[in-house]
């Protein structure tokens, strides 16, 4: 339950930052939110994944900015690829959630 207060908070801060992005940054958004990914993707892999170091806060999450990158693939503003890595870093990040959840 307290994971999904964090998901919902954390879910209106990026879609505000997502919007803003498009509104006045048309140009580079797409190129600004793959960095963002790859930097998310990066750090839940390997950071996270392989070597199982918890260095991100407990209080932050970015799980809500990957799927709403995954909608704005669905709806075509974004490529295909950015459509992936979000969908995947999403996928990947619950997962790493749920498996704090049971330790």
């Amino acid at each position: 339950m307290k994971r999904i207060k964090f998901y919902l908070i954390w879910s209106v801060f990026y879609l505000v930052i997502v919007i803003l992005a498009i509104k006045y940054l048309p140009e580079i958004y797409k190129t600004i939110f793959l960095y963002v990914i790859i930097i998310f993707l990066a750090k839940d892999f390997f950071i996270d994944f392989i070597l199982k170091k918890g260095v991100w806060p407990s209080w932050s999450e970015h799980m809500p900015f990957q799927v709403i990158v995954f909608f704005l693939w669905m709806s075509g503003y974004v490529s295909h690829l950015l459509g992936f890595l979000a969908f995947t870093d999403a996928v990947l990040d619950f997962w790493l959630d749920q498996k704090k959840l049971k330790n």
